[in-house]
Parts: structure tokens; sequence; C-alpha cells
């Protein structure tokens, strides 16, 4: 069941049986958790595919996640279960500040798309862009 974000007292069921869903997207920065059940989603019949960010920032920018030789390392494993189709390197958002200057993203993108050659067939990135609300 989904509940309309606009009208909270409108809801609708929608349907997982995996002839009614066109494909998966998990979107993360350490895929390690789910590894061991994707066969499950194999076996029932589910496609599916990884959005995996890897960026390097510093840890003033980024507290929470993996070093980041262990989520590439994270990466390369899951590629190698998958299919490196099946995973896609997002390296964003982008962000300009004292921390990170072009130079640095230059660096940091590099060095982590030399250790992924091979292992993925796209990258997309994107620049943090603020407003009100951010």
């Amino acid at each position: 069941m989904t509940r309309n974000p606009f009208n909270y007292h409108q809801t609708r069921q929608i349907s997982l049986l995996p002839e009614d869903v066109d494909v998966i997207v998990f979107w993360t920065r350490n895929s390690a958790p789910l590894q061991p059940h994707l066969k499950l989603l194999d076996d029932m019949g589910y496609r599916y595919y990884f959005h995996y960010t890897i960026t390097g920032y510093p840890r003033t920018l980024e507290t929470a996640t993996l070093h980041p030789l262990k989520a590439i390392e994270r990466f390369i494993r899951l590629s190698e279960q998958i299919g490196k189709e099946k995973v896609i390197w997002r390296y964003d958002p982008i962000l300009l500040c004292d921390l990170l200057p072009v130079d640095e993203h230059i660096r940091l993108f590099s060095k982590i798309a030399g250790l992924l050659a091979g292992y993925t067939m796209r990258v997309v990135i994107s620049f943090a862009d603020f407003y009100k609300k951010t």
C-alpha cells in the first residue's frame, strides 16, 4: 500500500510481483548488507541494478560513509557478482568548496575511475544545487 503524498487519506495497492515490476533500482554507498540476498531476487525473476555512490570526500563532509578503498572493494565484489552493466558508479553530488576545489575533484575522480576500470560501464555525475530547502 502506498499513500498519496498530496492526499493523506488516499491509498492504493501496488503489486510487487516480479511480472509487474519493471526494474528495482538500489541507491547505495554500501551494498554489502544486500549482496547475500541478490540470488533470491534473481531466482524470483526480479530485474535490478545499482546506483553506487563513491566520492572519496573528506570525513568532515561524509561522516557516515565507508572509507573509499573499502567502498571500491565492495563495488568490485558487487560487479563481479552481478555484472558490470548492472552497477553504475555515482560521483555525486559534486560540491565545490574550500575543502573540495576543482583540482581535488579531478584527483579524486581520476583515482576512483582508475580503480573501478573494468567493473562498470557508466558513471553519473551531478553538481550540488543549493536552494532554499538545502
